[in-house]
């Protein structure tokens, strides 16, 4: 799996002293490299407790290596004691491909054809054991050569979290109270009222990636929502760092969203109505029918 590669001293140097953040990304010879400031001792970490975001994104790469839904791992290691994994470089987000459509937003054939794609890659995921917890569309992208353009791939594995514990791979019972962490576009009801996440709320989010494909920007996009400050679209929150009344509009966020479900589907074909009815009134440990969804 580990390839010889050449990016030079300087190169590394260079991107490191400009860097703001402990983590930095640049493209070389159709790869990325991302970097950390933790020492990284081994990759080989199926059933340890995970602290470190890169070692999480190395762990579950490796597992879905050979998967066409996922970017391939090239190298990875340390360079004078900071850590990087090498992978390569995809095409456009999907989220940009919408944009750049008139309406922004795509034909429903196609939109049916990318979101089938992007439930095989979460299911794929899922079947490793790990949540996704911060699907949304800017982390799908298509492949980056003519051959393969029209394939979908997920990205960030940065937010993971093992949703069934080894040895007997029963899912883990669901804590009380469950900081939040994702995109508020994207985040599904249960998560902004502070539910622990479970195979569900990816579908949801997925859910809404597809909605936002075929039917242009969300309801809560075009009409706003405010927890206190301007918001990017796909800025991520975790409510242990935001005061109690940003949590309970983020709780009223949860509720525009389960209200809009009318506006959300008025352009849709009754199948997708059902199929929203279906994801959204699944519980945290339930067993997703993926094959019905597609």
């Amino acid at each position: 799996m580990k390839e010889s590669i050449n990016v030079t001293e300087k190169e590394i140097q260079k991107r490191r002293d400009s860097a703001k953040c402990s983590r930095m990304s640049f493209g070389y010879e159709q790869m990325q490299m991302t970097m950390l400031d933790i020492q990284i001792e081994t990759c080989d970490v199926q059933y340890k407790k995970i602290a470190n975001d890169l070692l999480l994104e190395i762990c579950v790469l490796r597992r879905l290596q050979g998967n066409g839904h996922f970017t391939r791992l090239i190298h990875y290691g340390t360079y004078e004691g900071r850590n990087f994994f090498v992978m390569q470089i995809l095409g456009a987000n999907l989220s940009d491909v919408r944009r750049s459509c008139p309406e922004r937003k795509l034909t429903m054939s196609t939109a049916m054809r990318l979101g089938s794609q992007c439930l095989d890659a979460v299911e794929a995921l899922h079947d490793t054991s790990f949540l996704h917890r911060g699907i949304k569309l800017i982390n799908f992208a298509l492949g980056p050569t003519p051959s393969d353009q029209r394939n979908v791939y997920l990205l960030d594995f940065s937010m993971v979290r093992r949703f069934k514990i080894p040895p007997d791979n029963k899912v883990r019972p669901a804590r009380r109270y469950a900081v939040y962490r994702g995109a508020l576009t994207y985040a599904s009801p249960n998560n902004l009222m502070h539910r622990d996440a479970g195979r569900c709320d990816d579908l949801c989010s997925w859910f809404y990636c597809l909605a936002e494909m075929a039917g242009g920007d969300l309801p809560w996009e075009r009409t706003g929502y405010d927890i206190g400050q301007r918001l990017r679209s796909n800025e991520s929150y975790k409510t242990s760092s935001i005061s109690l009344s940003k949590m309970i509009k983020l709780e009223k966020l949860a509720k525009q969203k389960l209200d809009s479900r009318q506006e959300l589907l008025k352009n849709f074909p009754t199948e997708l109505a059902t199929l929203y009815d279906e994801i959204f009134s699944l519980q945290y440990d339930d067993q997703p029918d993926y094959k019905l969804y597609k």
